[in-house]
């Protein structure tokens, strides 16, 4: 980050919404840690590697790298990443400064180190996980490939008190699929199917009910942005970057804030949200800062002047 804004002012800023995030990974801890770690390292990593590397061959090798420690990312934490491949692929193909050939050339580095990592895993670590469930004779093809949803989602819906008996714990879920079918392996596909069905069921029934769940959850999330983003609010609807960051970044902020509003709007799902209108502050205000030709000091002083002007007014 500092490479991509050496001015003193700019680093005051970036190391100030920087410690925010390292804190608050701190403080949380666990792998929840990892969609506010890809988002803080992977975005200006990407930005960095896309402004400053003209030699083709070192660049196609960071893009290739860049797709492998994705890769990795997603393993730890499930969909930690997607969002920052999200914004590769959109800056790559919007380029206007680069040849269809170039982007698509790019495009596969990027995947190729993605796929490599996921190769890896099959040869290695997911060999051994079958390997495992074959000796204890249980089937395979019973459990979904990736992280379990729906689980989540149901759950994710006794954030709020309910005639419907759910509660944000493990054993809600269990309890009604169980209910259903008493036979259900946990978290195997017909468990998740089951929950599915009772997820839009309620959705169908209760409507109302659901779309409170989700503004009482934004409201929450709106509260952990107005402390941990706090003045850099105030900027980021200030026109001082160009049109397609703005829509890329917005990609990346709705991607992250679909898990707080799906499971819970705790510390641990929120992260990624906070690290991602955090970065977003970060590059709004340091073009601020440049347009305008203002030191940090003065960034304050205008921003009282404008209040009290307002006030008159």
């Amino acid at each position: 980050m500092f490479k991509l804004f050496p001015q003193k002012n700019q680093k005051a800023i970036t190391l100030y919404f920087i410690l925010i995030i390292f804190l608050s990974c701190f403080f949380r801890g666990d792998i929840y840690i990892f969609t506010a770690i890809s988002v803080s390292t992977l975005i200006p990593l990407f930005l960095y590697i896309n402004t400053n590397y003209s030699n083709k061959i070192i660049f196609y090798i960071l893009l290739f790298v860049l797709g492998f420690i994705l890769s990795i990312f997603n393993f730890i934490r499930s969909n930690s990443a997607t969002a920052i491949l999200l914004f590769c692929l959109y800056l790559i193909i919007i380029n206007k400064n680069s040849k269809f050939l170039l982007k698509v050339s790019n495009i596969l580095c990027i995947f190729t180190g993605y796929l490599l990592f996921l190769v890896f895993l099959n040869l290695n670590i997911y060999n051994e996980r079958n390997n495992f469930l074959y000796n204890h004779k249980i089937e395979i093809k019973s459990f979904p490939e990736g992280h379990i949803f729906w689980h989540q989602v149901y759950i994710g819906l006794g954030f709020l008190t309910n005639n419907f008996g759910i509660k944000y714990t493990d054993d809600s879920a269990l309890n009604k699929a169980k209910e259903i079918d008493p036979d259900v392996i946990p978290q195997s596909i017909n468990y998740e199917k089951i929950l599915k069905n009772e997820v839009f069921r309620i959705i169908t029934n209760d409507p109302w009910f659901f779309i409170k769940n989700i503004f009482a959850k934004l409201g929450v999330i709106f509260l952990y942005l107005l402390i941990f983003s706090n003045f850099g609010l105030i900027f980021i609807f200030k026109n001082q970057i160009d049109f397609h960051s703005k829509i890329v970044f917005t990609l990346v902020f709705i991607f992250n804030l679909i898990f707080p509003l799906l499971a819970v709007p705790y510390p641990s799902y929120v992260l990624g949200t906070v690290a991602t209108l955090n970065i977003f502050v970060i590059y709004t205000l340091n073009n601020y800062l440049n347009k305008k030709n203002l030191k940090l000091n003065d960034l304050f002083t205008f921003q009282t002047k404008k209040i009290i002007q307002n006030e008159r007014l």
